[in-house]
């Protein structure tokens, strides 16, 4: 439940801001609130004697050692600010990308993180849409919120689109059973609701991201062996794209926003043009730079952008070069491998396909934005979810194989004796 509610975060401490001043006046609340959550997730593991850091899965050891590089890199990084901007983002970072992952450990736990993320963040996203006030794309706070030398008085539209794009995914990805059901009967509600709150901030790259990855991880939840899978997976596509087509024409058909012409012409002039000046600064800089790189947040310098270049790849390869690069490559190796590997393990299991193709889809929705919004130690979600699927493929497939099946490893609601006889004494 800590790491559905962690997930959260952004919209919650937006909403608040907009109900009460005394969370405009107390920026941080919020978030210290929500990530003491997961301090007491671990705390709970630990005193039940769980193991919270086994298995640490080798993208584990990617991500720190990414994380690692980075803040050794402010050594040689030409911008002033560099120490402070990895400061201001390790506080995040160990929450999401270092903490979040481990509190959970078996598909059971993934699954109930999942629900609890559908449920909040749908409470969110209509809270967002019935409760607030909105100014542009963004919901309006009760007075000023400062960030660093800015000040704000709406919300961030890119916040409130991904928690409704993560959503989307979860109540079409899942499948479910009991009482859950009551999400397979709201589903293609859920699902236009987050269509709209995305339309609504007007952040296209969500809206396209959350298409591409949902529709991507179908096939893996719905599992297409059978004509039953493939006619279910059929209908669900079809039905996906052709809600998409009628919210996307009925809100913003016509707005020169989301014309494909304005599209690349807007992500030209910004993103590739930044990118571009990073990369001949990194190229400029000879053969050392090329395998180390410039330094974390050397973007920032204003002899090279000023700013970050909103593409997470560039920035990598850039500010930490060959060797930042690779194992930013590696992480996504890592994920492949997992999904690969879990595959034949829950290939019979709807649940357990779910949970798979939920963590695949985020993971992959995730990766989609970075090509157009972030920094590297800002994408602790997605490394988060990279250490999960590690995570859930070390507890599971190595029992697959072996049918070395343990009470500490099998998870009774998702693997049923009938399919590994070896437990039945």
């Amino acid at each position: 439940m800590a790491v559905g509610i962690l997930l959260c975060t952004y919209v919650l401490e937006q909403w608040v801001q907009t109900q009460d001043s005394f969370f405009v006046a107390n920026t941080k609340f919020t978030n210290v609130a929500v990530g003491m959550l997961i301090v007491l997730a671990l705390g709970v593991r630990a005193i039940r004697r769980d193991q919270l850091f086994k298995p640490f899965p080798p993208v584990g050891w990617a991500v720190l050692a990414l994380l690692v590089y980075a803040i050794v890199s402010v050594i040689w990084s030409p911008y002033s600010g560099a120490q402070s901007r990895i400061i201001d983002t390790l506080p995040y970072f160990i929450a999401f990308g270092l903490l979040m992952p481990f509190a959970v450990s078996k598909f059971e736990d993934v699954h109930a993180s999942a629900m609890t993320l559908l449920f909040l963040g749908t409470a969110l996203v209509l809270l967002a849409i019935t409760t607030t006030d909105w100014d542009g794309r963004g919901m309006t706070f009760q007075g000023s919120v400062s960030f660093g030398t800015r000040t704000r008085d709406v919300g961030s539209p890119l916040a409130v689109a991904t928690l409704a794009g993560n959503v989307a995914m979860i109540v079409v990805l899942l499948n479910f059973t009991g009482i859950n059901r009551f999400w397979q009967l709201a589903r293609w509600g859920v699902v236009a609701l987050g269509f709209y709150v995305a339309l609504k901030s007007n952040t296209r790259g969500q809206v396209f991201a959350m298409l591409i990855a949902g529709l991507s991880f179908i096939p893996l939840s719905r599992r297409i062996a059978s004509w039953r899978g493939f006619f279910g997976t059929i209908v669900a596509i079809g039905f996906v794209a052709i809600l998409a087509n009628f919210l996307i024409d009925y809100m913003v058909g016509g707005s020169e926003r989301w014309s494909a012409e304005r599209m690349i012409e807007v992500y030209g002039s910004s993103r590739v043009r930044m990118s571009a000046d990073l990369l001949s600064a990194w190229v400029d800089a000879g053969p050392l730079a090329w395998v180390f790189g410039l330094g974390y947040a050397a973007s920032y310098d204003p002899t090279i952008i000023g700013f970050y270049p909103h593409i997470v790849l560039v920035e990598a390869l850039g500010e930490l070069g060959i060797i930042g690069f690779a194992i930013l490559w590696l992480v996504v190796f890592f994920v492949a491998r997992s999904i690969y590997r879990l595959w034949p393990v829950v290939k019979d299991y709807p649940e357990a396909r779910g949970v798979v193709a939920v963590l695949g889809a985020m993971f992959f929705f995730e990766v989609i934005l970075s090509f157009k919004q972030g920094t590297l130690l800002s994408a602790h979600t997605t490394l988060a979810f990279a250490v999960m699927l590690g995570r859930l493929e070390m507890n599971y497939v190595p029992a697959a194989a072996t049918q070395q099946v343990t009470d500490e490893n099998y998870d009774y609601g998702y693997l049923p004796d009938v399919a590994l006889p070896n437990l039945n004494g």
